[in-house]
C-alpha cells in the first residue's frame, strides 16, 4: 500500500486507541524468529564449516587468478577464473539474515510495553477495588443516614449483596 492509503486507513479507524493489532503483529514477529532461529544457525554454522572445508581452496584460487594474470595468458586466465567460481561455490550460501537473540530480547521488550499500555488504557476507565469498596461504604453511609425504616435499610443492605461484580 502507498503511504497516503495507509494514512487514510489510519484516519479512517474507528478504535484508533486500539493497539491489540500491533501486540499481535508483534507476537507474530516474535513467533516467526523463535521458529526460524534454529534454521538460520544452522545455515550459519554450514556456512562458516564451508570455509573450514573449502576456504583453502578459494583462497589457493584467487592467488592462482592473480599469478595468472600476470603472464597475460587468456587462456590460462579463463582457466585460472572457471577455478575461482568452482572454488567460489563451494563456500557460497552465507545466510541473507543474520538473527541475533539481542532482537528476540527486543521484540519481547516492545511486546511487554505494548501489554503495559493495554492495561494502563484500560485501568484508565476502571474503578479500582479500594474506590470501589470506599463508595460502597460511602453509599451505606448515606442509606443509613437518610433512610430512618430498619426493614428497608436491611433490604437495601441484602440487595447489595445480591449483586454479583464480574
Amino acid at each position: 500500500m502507498a503511504l497516503r492509503e495507509l494514512y487514510e486507513k489510519h484516519i479512517a479507524d474507528k478504535d484508533p486507541l486500539n493497539i491489540e493489532p500491533e501486540l499481535a503483529q508483534c507476537r507474530a514477529i516474535f513467533q516467526d524468529f523463535i521458529e526460524r532461529y534454529d534454521e538460520w544457525r544452522a545455515a550459519l554454522l554450514d556456512w562458516h564449516e564451508s570455509y573450514r572445508s573449502g576456504g583453502a581452496a578459494y583462497s589457493d584460487a584467487v592467488r592462482n587468478l592473480r599469478d595468472t594474470i600476470a603472464t597475460k595468458d587468456v587462456a590460462k586466465i579463463q582457466a585460472a577464473l572457471k577455478e575461482l567460481e568452482e572454488a567460489a561455490r563451494a563456500v557460497s550460501g552465507k545466510p541473507t539474515q543474520i538473527l541475533d537473540q539481542a532482537d528476540a530480547y527486543r521484540i519481547l521488550s516492545e511486546i511487554t510495553k505494548i501489554v503495559e499500555r493495554i492495561e494502563r488504557i484500560k485501568a484508565q476507565n476502571a474503578i479500582s477495588r479500594p474506590d470501589l469498596l470506599r463508595l460502597m461504604s460511602e453509599m451505606g453511609r448515606v442509606v443509613e443516614r437518610h433512610v430512618t425504616d430498619e426493614e428497608t435499610r436491611n433490604k437495601i443492605r441484602d440487595g447489595w449483596l445480591e449483586i454479583h461484580i464480574a
